[in-house]
């Protein structure tokens, strides 16, 4: 009887286990499964809002194309140019205002035209002819356009809100004569993300970068957090302003009426400093989303109950019959753990060998790819080695070899023995380069960096010429980032150069400084890019032949990390012989 209790307690204890056990086991693929749906559900939702940010941004640049190609054939008018050059207002506002009023009724949104002289005074105004003779220095663009002599574009906060302007510096006959600035309202753009995407929208400024320009009382509609709404064509924003989230956190969502909202609040638009001015909100519905992934938890919840139930009485029914046979079944569970213990120590083994073999197969890929340069920089210094060794065994043989010459040949193999460890140290510290900001010449970076593939330009028979300012540079930057724009380029000019078969081969590094910035120039001499390309060639997603061989990191890249990582400018032209990139980057 005593052993009968003491299997029944047992029975009980193992019973209540096993189904803690169950719902345990329950709640982790519970756990687990509707991760998984909740991880889809917010990738389709993420895919939306790239999506949604990807066309919207398409958008801007087709408008801004739009608007150029318009712009252009304005500046176009040799009448125009006439007037503007010999300072004849009447002549110039008769044929101004032709020109001006068929742009408004093309496209209402012109807003206003300007003559500006290189004094920074203005000439003349189309949309107000008799507001003249002030000055416009401190107009963004103005300065700049006159001082550069290049086209200045951005957007911009205006007392009517959202702007686009452009700023064209004018010559004749090759002389500077001053600018030409054109205003765009862009203030419909809530309209066109409403009829594009059938959502609301709004554009927000920072309260305090706003509340420097005297537009703050004009365009103030509300505030969220630290952000003015500056123009909204719905009712979300003024709920959302309300609900006291905050504008700058991820994954932001708010409900409204039975409807969830995902807020995509990270599409900035940058003006004409290349510095974010304004912020575009866009309510995403995601109640379809969202009720998917609720019924799914459901139903799964609903399917777990039923089967624990269903596994539970299983259990009570067939345990006495388990009960018996326990200690048998305990052996055999002895015995199968053990060669589980070892299976999975076995299967552990081979993981950790395929790792190794990975890892062994990337570390001779780079050891091949290192071994190769090192090979182009040393061929020539061990053929150095070389021949003086034979020399000497030579001399030696002859009995011709004298302390002098000994001594010569010793110390010509000791340096050249020196360069080699110095081309070693070189390499390490192009590839251990970290790219955080520092103090260094540019000059001694920029030789650096062209000797990593100095030998390979010499194996190309490429001609590497270098115009450095004779006074040192001293930069605060990225050297890493520098060093890998450049050679990008460099490798571009080198693949080309060898595509079109130049015969005389010639790449041209040149420094020097303008102002607060470094300029760094590379040009080559074979004839050129097309001029369809040229406009194109730092677009997102462009390529040419000899970039889609994978070889360096892409112009659009090269474009991103001169402008945000580095703070500056990077342009191609066509120069005399070829294609010229220059890169302007602050010193400080």
């Amino acid at each position: 009887m005593g052993s009968y209790k003491q299997l029944k307690q047992i029975k009980n204890i193992t019973l209540l286990f096993i189904i803690s056990m169950v719902l345990g086991f329950a709640t982790v693929i519970l756990y687990f499964a509707t991760q998984d749906k909740k991880e889809n559900i917010n990738k389709q939702i993420e895919l939306k809002k790239t999506q949604l940010d990807l066309t919207f941004t398409k958008k801007v640049f087709e408008l801004q194309k739009k608007y150029n190609s318009k712009l252009e054939e304005f500046i176009g008018d040799e009448d125009i140019l006439n007037a503007f050059a010999s300072r004849d207002r009447k002549k110039l506002d008769k044929l101004a205002q032709i020109k001006f009023d068929k742009l408004i009724k093309d496209e209402p949104n012109f807003e206003l035209i300007c003559f500006g002289l290189p004094d920074m005074t203005a000439f003349y105004r189309a949309h107000v002819p008799n507001k003249y003779g002030d000055d416009i220095s401190k107009v963004q663009g103005v300065l700049q356009a006159n001082k550069l002599k290049k086209r200045v574009s951005g957007f911009l906060i205006t007392k009517l809100g959202l702007f686009y302007r452009v700023t064209f510096p004018v010559f004749k006959n090759g002389k500077h004569i001053g600018i030409i600035a054109f205003g765009i309202n862009l203030g419909y753009v809530n309209d066109f993300i409403e009829k594009q995407f059938n959502t609301e929208s709004a554009i927000i400024v920072n309260t305090k970068q706003l509340k420097q320009s005297k537009w703050f009382n004009m365009l103030e509609e509300g505030t969220i957090g630290s952000y003015t709404i500056i123009s909204t064509n719905g009712e979300l924003i003024n709920q959302f302003s309300a609900s006291g989230h905050n504008i700058d956190a991820q994954n932001v969502r708010m409900e409204d009426e039975n409807k969830i909202f995902s807020i995509i609040n990270d599409i900035e638009i940058f003006g004409i400093k290349n510095k974010p001015i304004a912020k575009v909100i866009l309510f995403q519905d995601i109640t379809k989303e969202v009720k998917i992934y609720e019924n799914y938890l459901y139903t799964f919840i609903g399917i777990l109950v039923i089967l624990i139930i269903i596994l539970s009485y299983a259990l009570i029914m067939t345990f006495n019959k388990f009960l018996t046979t326990i200690v048998s079944i305990n052996d055999d569970l002895k015995d199968l753990n053990i060669h589980l213990e070892d299976r999975v120590f076995k299967e552990v083994q081979k993981n950790r060998e395929k790792e190794q073999q990975l890892f062994e197969q990337s570390k001779r890929a780079q050891i091949g790819e290192m071994i190769g340069n090192i090979a182009h920089q040393w061929r020539q210094p061990l053929s150095v080695i070389s021949t003086s060794i034979s020399g000497m065994q030579l001399q030696k043989t002859m009995g011709i070899l004298d302390d002098n010459e000994f001594n010569n040949t010793s110390q010509k193999i000791m340096d050249t023995t020196q360069y080699l460890s110095k081309i070693i140290d070189e390499f390490r510290d192009f590839i251990d380069s970290k790219n955080e900001f520092s103090d260094f010449i540019l000059q001694d970076a920029m030789d650096k960096t062209l000797r990593v593939n100095g030998a390979t330009l010499q194996s190309n028979h490429i001609k590497l010429i270098k115009r450095y300012k004779e006074t040192p540079i001293h930069i605060h930057s990225i050297q890493g980032e520098i060093s890998q724009v450049v050679l990008n380029i460099i490798n571009n000019a080198k693949d080309i150069l060898c595509e079109r078969e130049i015969e005389n081969k010639e790449i041209t590094v040149s420094i020097t400084t303008n102002n607060n910035y470094a300029i760094i120039m590379i040009e080559d001499n074979a004839g050129g890019i097309e001029e369809d390309i040229l406009p194109k060639i730092f677009d997102p997603y462009f390529t040419t032949r000899h970039q889609s061989q994978g070889k360096g990191i892409g112009l659009y890249m090269c474009n991103t990390i001169v402008t945000q990582n580095l703070k500056g400018e990077i342009n191609a032209t066509n120069g005399t012989k070829g294609a010229l990139f220059s890169i302007e980057i602050p010193i400080k």
